[in-house]
């Protein structure tokens, strides 16, 4: 666990404008690096950055002078699509990406982001291909999240607001997973666990004979 908390990010984008970019591209299965486990920040999109000598590939986004630093990715419908590795938000957040903007996301990948320290926002198409084309043309257009307010800013003057599911922005903002997050309240679990035995004696004598 190495999430760390998320409230405001400003920085610039990486414009993927595709659809259905899956998970084996985010975070290919192939490569094997030898990094330490703690960064799987050059497994990101790793053969579609670096051609098969290992070079850098010139067209593809986050090698292009301006993108090397993006803080934000935006693409297309249906990203994340695929397998369940978690080894994929992993690579974005040790990358430095932050927050993602797309229509949809896939289920898997959306929650594994989550709880991993990345933003997933949800916007409809129309905005997304504004704002993906708008830095697709422009690479010194910058953008601003601010998570507890749920709004997006762009320097070009985009604005929007947009929707989080509470525990996952709480998740997000106190850089926790979900276990970590119920071991905030670890005292409240404790005051119910106690009342409740004296209520219900008889369940945690039977535990104990269980037990035994």
């Amino acid at each position: 666990m190495r999430n760390t908390p998320l409230t405001t990010l400003a920085g610039t984008i990486a414009p993927l404008m595709r659809a259905n970019v899956d998970t084996d591209a985010i975070a290919p299965s192939r490569v094997t690096l030898s990094v330490d486990a703690s960064d799987l920040s050059l497994l990101l999109f790793n053969e579609w950055r670096f051609d098969a000598s290992g070079a850098e590939r010139p067209e593809f986004v986050l090698n292009q002078p301006g993108r090397r630093a993006s803080v934000f990715m935006i693409s297309s419908d249906n990203f994340g699509c695929g397998s369940s590795r978690e080894t994929a938000p992993w690579a974005l957040r040790d990358f430095g990406i932050r927050c993602l903007i797309a229509p949809s996301f896939g289920s898997i990948f959306k929650a594994n982001c989550m709880r991993n320290g990345v933003v997933p926002v949800v916007l409809d198409r129309q905005l997304v291909e504004e704002l993906g084309h708008a830095a697709e043309r422009d690479p010194t257009i910058s953008l601003a999240l601010d998570l507890p307010a749920q709004t997006l800013t762009a320097t070009n003057g985009f604005a929007t607001r947009f929707d989080i599911d509470p525990g996952s922005k709480l998740m997000l903002v106190s850089g926790l997973d979900a276990i970590g997050v119920t071991l905030t309240r670890i005292a409240d679990i404790e005051a119910f666990r106690s009342a409740d035995r004296l209520a219900r004696p008889w369940v945690y004598g039977g535990a104990r004979m269980m037990r035994q």
